[in-house]
């Protein structure tokens, strides 16, 4: 699933219909009182704060179910709070989920003369795959894949070596993580300073100081690793975890993350 796509039963709406309210809760046509109005607004309140931890476990039944049983409003108050939340949650989903983009960029392909030929054009497509896919940019980020070729300039002949430069205009997925963004990492180094991940092309390090108290480094352990002190919870090399990133360092080149595990559903996933 892309960035831009979005399903209803990724929202929970499915569960809306499973789990209607009750059509007596809202016969009556009595305007409601100042208190249950204001029932309504601190139920919307702790559905936003239900919605956070939905966000982590799954989008599911949460939303609704609480705001239509729980808090008792009338049909109006009801639509109206349901819609709300919707776009409260659309919007939230499009700024925290955005770290795939799908962009239009430039590049410029160098060809020897040797390729000039009635296949001129499959070897700049080519070229341009093998130069641009897998890189990164501080600009942009990780250049993930190349999905269409928009346009191919005419060639410029470089003075004095015969080589030609072909502008190319393309459009690309790319990764570019952000702070703040619970993504999961799989470990790759882990020692007393704390610990390396890796999120796909992203390299990621976890200080000591950013992993739970009750979890302490083992260097004995084989191989060396961060074990709770009733051994219920061990992270070592190769194990899946959550992380949050909570700062990034950008350059001309690359992209290094900064995570920490000290947060609410975060740690280990499996080992």
């Amino acid at each position: 699933m892309t960035a831009e796509t979005c399903t209803a039963t990724s929202l929970g709406l499915v569960d809306l219909r499973i789990h209607s309210v009750s059509a007596t809760d809202f016969e009556s046509s009595t305007p409601p009182s100042f208190e249950e109005f204001a029932t309504c607004l601190t139920g919307y309140k702790i559905i936003l704060y239900f919605k956070e931890i939905a966000q982590v476990e799954g989008w599911n039944k949460i939303f609704f179910i609480g705001l239509g049983r729980a808090f008792n409003c009338r049909r109006r108050y009801f639509i109206a709070g349901g819609v709300l939340t919707v776009l409260l949650s659309l919007a939230h989903w499009w700024v925290s989920s955005k770290m795939f983009y799908h962009m239009s960029m430039d590049h410029e392909i160098i060809l020897h003369p040797q390729y000039f030929g009635p296949k001129l054009l499959d070897t700049v497509k080519q070229k341009l795959f093998t130069e641009v896919e897998g890189t990164c940019t501080g600009k942009y980020g990780f250049v993930i894949a190349v999905t269409t070729i928009d346009k191919i300039g005419a060639g410029t002949i470089l003075p004095g070596q015969g080589f030609v430069v072909y502008p190319v205009k393309y459009t690309a997925i790319v990764f570019r993580p952000f702070k703040g963004e619970v993504l999961d990492a799989v470990v790759t180094q882990v020692n007393k300073v704390g610990m390396f991940a890796e999120i796909g092309p992203l390299s990621c390090f976890i200080s000591h100081h950013s992993i739970p108290s009750d979890m302490e480094f083992d260097p004995a352990g084989q191989p060396p690793c961060y074990k709770s002190k009733e051994e219920d919870m061990v992270i070592k090399q190769d194990d899946e975890i959550r992380l949050k990133i909570v700062g990034t360092r950008i350059d001309a080149n690359g992209i290094f993350a900064i995570g920490t595990l000290m947060d609410d559903y975060l740690g280990l996933i499996s080992s």
